[in-house]
């Protein structure tokens, strides 16, 4: 997610470079001849064409990443393993703020594994308002799933309380 936003930047930044230096150039060095070469206005071109170069790269790896991800994620959901948890960590995620408001949440849970083995996981950027809504703290009991193969590969479960039944 912080590629994709620093690849956004860059391309936005890199068209406005390469906008403004369009402009000096070609409308108000024709009306006010500005004492600058115009290798100046190439290198200032350039540098701005590899801003967006190196922000459609970073975009591109962002969604990669963002994407097996999101099919590790639903692997997990459709041929995981399910299994109680017991919250042992909540609280705000402080990173990401709408007006200046926490809208993610962690939660670290540990559960057992059908070997008996007991693991720790937590996540990261879950939603704020779920957690509330579904009353998540400290010692509740939460729905996973995990691979059998890799336990440290699992997914939170929450049911929305508020959604309508299916």
């Amino acid at each position: 997610m912080i590629l994709m936003l620093i690849g956004g930047f860059l391309i936005l930044f890199g068209l406005i470079g390469l906008a403004t230096t369009v402009v000096i150039y070609f409308v108000l060095d024709q009306i006010v001849p500005v004492d600058f070469s115009t290798w100046v206005y190439l290198l200032s071109g350039v540098g701005s064409i590899l801003e967006m170069v190196l922000g459609s790269v970073l975009l591109v790896i962002g969604r990669s990443k963002k994407k097996a991800k999101e099919e590790l994620a639903l692997q997990i959901y459709n041929q995981g393993i399910p299994a109680k948890a017991r919250v042992t960590f909540v609280d705000k995620d402080y990173s990401y703020l709408v007006n200046e408001k926490p809208i993610y949440s962690v939660v670290e849970f540990v559960f057992t594994d059908h070997m008996g083995r007991q693991h720790t996981a937590r996540k990261q950027q879950v939603e704020s308002d779920l957690v509330i809504r579904s009353s998540i703290s400290v010692g509740s009991e939460v729905d996973i799933k995990y691979m059998s193969a890799d336990p440290e590969k699992n997914v939170l479960l929450i049911k929305d309380p508020t959604a309508p039944a299916v």
